[in-house]
């Protein structure tokens, strides 16, 4: 009962409570004060809460002997008036049956039935003869109900098992999926830095230039941080893992959501920039080289330091065709940056290796 919604179990009570109500005031005149004090009990139960029932045992076998105290007082005190027996008996089996306790509903059948066999002697011996049917016809009633409702309730559970089953293989299809996904996020991304890796960037060089109907052009840009290993030889590595970190934060600020960029290893980055040929990927390369230029790093660890970057810039498919070549050719631009004083930029496209140091 604890897994039905509250409606229907309160109006259960308040329907019985208000049955025997009727009984009462149907029975005898003035009302006989036990029937109206068993309708108050059951009318009482409609604000109980499911799982208030459930959990309570003592609150319910508290119910179901005031109920059966009540009705035997009612049938001793209304004498003839046998009409009352069965139904007032059998209204505590049916609260058990009813509040799916089906134990306790069978044994309350159980006494129900004694406490009519025992008090129907009591009544005027012209009732008997019609008693003794509707006490049999009320106890096997009462038993249908009991079987009806236990099968109705093992279904009723049955399907609240399934259900519940089946939200946690959901969740658990769901946590799966979410791992997967987290792992996979893992395995393509630099974990200091939180950019890409080398073999995400890899990947997507390759598959963009396997696809040429997408894009007329795209450039590659290989950055360089200029004498990163001062940095750590001088404030350790804590503080260059933190300018590495500020590094990807940069790069990341200076191009499209579409570009890629990758932590390439060490100290070295690189970019993707689809659709961009030399002339743009050269603009943006002059963005990311003034940034690193002007920004203070690892300033929130008490120090200051600052960089210049090298980039070597290569574009399909006017420098290259496939991926390795195209690599190879950024990679020799940015050797070519190196080699002209550091701080600059270097298409392969210019074949002298001419740089710049802070304007193309």
């Amino acid at each position: 009962m604890s897994n039905l919604p509250n409606g229907p179990f309160h109006i259960l009570w308040a329907i019985m409570g208000m049955a025997c109500l009727f009984f009462a005031l149907s029975t005898s005149k003035p009302p006989s004060p036990w029937g109206l004090a068993l309708a108050a009990l059951l009318i009482q139960l409609a604000f109980w809460s499911p799982s208030c029932w459930q959990q309570c045992r003592w609150g319910r076998w508290a119910v179901y002997g005031a109920g059966m105290v009540l009705a035997a007082w009612w049938i001793y005190s209304e004498g003839a008036l046998t009409a009352v027996y069965p139904e007032a008996l059998f209204l505590a089996p049916m609260v058990a049956v009813l509040g799916d306790r089906r134990r306790e509903g069978l044994f309350l059948i159980g006494a129900a039935l004694i406490t009519g066999i025992v008090l129907g002697p009591a009544a005027e011996p012209r009732d008997i003869p019609w008693f003794w049917p509707e006490l049999a016809g009320w106890t096997v009633l009462s038993l249908a109900l009991w079987f009806v409702l236990s099968h109705l309730w093992e279904r009723h559970r049955l399907a609240v098992r399934q259900e519940e089953l089946l939200r946690r293989l959901k969740q658990e299809c769901d946590e799966t999926r979410a791992r997967l996904a987290e792992a996979e996020r893992l395995a393509v991304t630099d974990h200091l830095t939180q950019l890409s890796n080398q073999r995400y960037f890899d990947h997507m060089l390759e598959k963009l230039t396997q696809e040429p109907h997408k894009f007329s052009s795209l450039s590659v840009l290989m950055v360089d941080l200029d004498h990163f290993k001062e940095v750590n030889d001088t404030y350790g590595h804590m503080i260059g893992n933190q300018v590495l970190t500020e590094v990807g934060e940069l790069l990341k600020h200076q191009v499209r959501a579409r570009d890629v960029v990758a932590r390439y290893g060490g100290e070295e980055f690189a970019l993707i920039l689809p659709g961009a040929d030399c002339g743009q990927a050269q603009q943006v390369a002059e963005r990311i080289r003034k940034a690193i230029q002007e920004h203070v790093f690892a300033r929130d660890k008490g120090v200051e330091v600052r960089l210049t970057v090298s980039i070597g810039i290569a574009s399909w498919p006017h420098d290259a065709r496939e991926r390795t070549e195209l690599l190879s050719r950024a990679d020799a631009a940015l050797y070519m940056a190196k080699r002209s004083g550091r701080n600059s930029i270097c298409a392969y496209t210019l074949a002298q290796g001419l740089g710049s140091n802070g304007s193309l």
